[in-house]
């Protein structure tokens, strides 16, 4: 999935000595004049706007700011020695950058009147944009209690669990029962297939040399990172990643949906025209002898067997396709059954 990049947007610190807002940009706090303390993370702002300030712009893809190691200042990615002390900077701690920061959005931020002056503010705000004056936090809704399974709620999902283990067990579980031969059957097809017209369906791409397809539509093929013809550009909701220095870089996760013609075509090929069956109640299978016609060959072929068996559950079947086992199955030869919950036989032994 390729990253597609919108631009950037300013970011916002919050100070810890007097809970002013900052504009992510600025060092120092605007309220009390403390610098940023490297532990201070940079937050989204309520409302983003793309940079259109070229000097801005420049900043903002520098890389992430730098912490001096004397003072705690912090200084530009390219500075080498410390604003705020002159120490030298080749050993600067780098801010941490490349985390998402939230969705971007344009939206306006919900307002409310300053307690002060009544001008409207966000209600995320610290400071009134009119008058300075610090707002009220906007009222957490008290912690409900987690939500959490009722003790009865438990028993029964292990109740139900237990049931389904059960189950399983049940289901594979296998009885012996003994059983004698009463009558067996078999039966067995042979397809005839001829050349002949046969319709099929692939990508354009794909179909014979030198064949004409009847019609074709435009069918989703798959995905790519890069467009094509005939492709769809798919961009998730874009987001800011943050730059380590004030500022997020917007940034979407795009796709291209490729859509491809998708043929019916016809072609001269073997196809089944007729299906010979041969069938019996005795030990000696055989297969139909087919009388082919010019331009026709053998298909396919398949086989099934049953040995019947009286029980003193009743008459129970076993069904296979292995010729060798249904040969043992003599008229009135005993064997011990392996018998499924489910009432199938899954398998045949002599019985001692």
């Amino acid at each position: 999935m390729a990253k597609e990049k919108l631009g950037f947007v300013r970011l916002e610190w919050q100070c810890p000595n007097c809970a002013r807002r900052n504009p992510g940009p600025f060092k120092f706090c605007q309220g009390c004049g403390a610098p940023q303390p490297a532990e201070v993370k940079f937050t989204q702002a309520e409302v983003q706007e793309l940079l259109t300030d070229e000097k801005e712009i420049a900043a903002a893809a520098k890389g992430p700011d730098k912490f001096c190691g004397y003072c705690g200042a912090r200084n530009a990615n390219d500075a080498k020695v410390c604003a705020s002390c002159g120490a030298d900077l080749s050993v600067a701690k780098a801010m941490e950058a490349g985390s998402v920061v939230g969705a971007f959005t344009k939206d306006a931020a919900e307002m409310r009147p300053c307690p002060t002056c009544g001008a409207p503010n966000p209600v995320t705000g610290l400071n009134c944009t009119q008058c300075g004056a610090p707002l009220e936090r906007k009222k957490d809704v008290p912690e409900a209690k987690k939500a959490g399974c009722a003790p009865w709620m438990i028993a029964v999902a292990v109740g139900a669990f237990a049931l389904f283990i059960f189950l399983i067990m049940m289901m594979t579980r296998t009885e012996e029962v003994t059983g004698t031969v009463e009558s067996v059957a078999w039966q067995r097809q042979l397809a005839v297939e001829a050349l002949g017209p046969v319709q099929k369906q692939d990508w354009y791409d794909n179909l014979p040399a030198g064949v004409t397809p009847d019609n074709c539509s435009q069918k989703y093929f798959g995905t790519s990172e890069s467009p094509s013809d005939n492709s769809n550009k798919v961009c998730g909701t874009p987001y800011s990643v943050d730059q380590g220095n004030g500022f997020a870089e917007v940034v979407q996760d795009c796709y291209y949906e490729i859509y491809k013609d998708y043929c019916t075509y016809t072609v001269q090929d073997w196809k089944i025209v007729n299906t010979l069956k041969e069938q019996g109640s005795d030990l000696y299978p055989r297969w139909p002898s087919p009388l082919l016609s010019s331009g026709q060959r053998e298909g396919t072929r398949s086989e099934s067997y049953s040995c019947f068996f009286n029980t003193d559950s009743g008459q129970m079947v076993y069904e296979t396709r292995d010729v060798n086992d249904f040969s043992q199955c003599m008229i009135g030869s005993r064997w011990i059954l392996n018998v499924s919950t489910m009432g199938s036989v899954v398998s045949i032994a002599p019985a001692p």
